[in-house]
């Protein structure tokens, strides 16, 4: 049942993104998909999904990955850098933050319809055992724990 949308995921080649591309494939859309090159993942993409090799941090890749002749685009960006520790690394913020600004500028330049920005709960303060957690209104950085939910 395709919808006239193309959708752009980011990090198809990871959990959420195989399984997001999955079920849009399921269901007869057209998907391309962001792949960093060399990742062994991208065998876990399903068949059907348009691969497309770029990096988050180099906008030239990004251009390529959103040059697409429709004008329905729906941009879902789940790549990231999962990261535990508390100290900060460059490279994670290249990725989740400069990457993740570069994806809105484009989406901005191409006119996507929609952007869906997916974390994990990571980026979620914890709370005492029992309660339960919802997304904050406003994110309180001294509550995140790891440099992951922070950036």
């Amino acid at each position: 049942m395709e919808d006239g949308r193309v959708y752009l995921l980011t990090g198809a080649a990871g959990f959420l993104g195989n399984n997001i591309a999955r079920q849009l494939i399921e269901k007869g859309c057209r998907v391309r998909g962001l792949v960093l090159k060399g990742d062994k993942a991208v065998k876990h993409i399903p068949k059907g999904v348009e691969i497309v090799y770029g990096d988050l941090t180099d906008k030239t890749s990004l251009e390529n990955f959103f040059d697409v002749e429709k004008e329905q685009l729906v941009c879902i960006h789940c790549a990231s850098i999962v990261y535990l520790k508390e100290e900060p690394s460059e490279l994670v913020y290249r990725v989740n933050v400069e990457g993740t600004r570069n994806v809105i500028d484009l989406c901005l330049k191409k006119n996507v319809e929609k952007l869906v920005y997916v974390s994990s709960t990571g980026t979620v303060a914890e709370l005492p055992p029992g309660q339960l957690m919802r997304e904050p209104e406003k994110f309180d950085l001294d509550k995140i724990v790891g440099y992951y939910g922070k950036t």
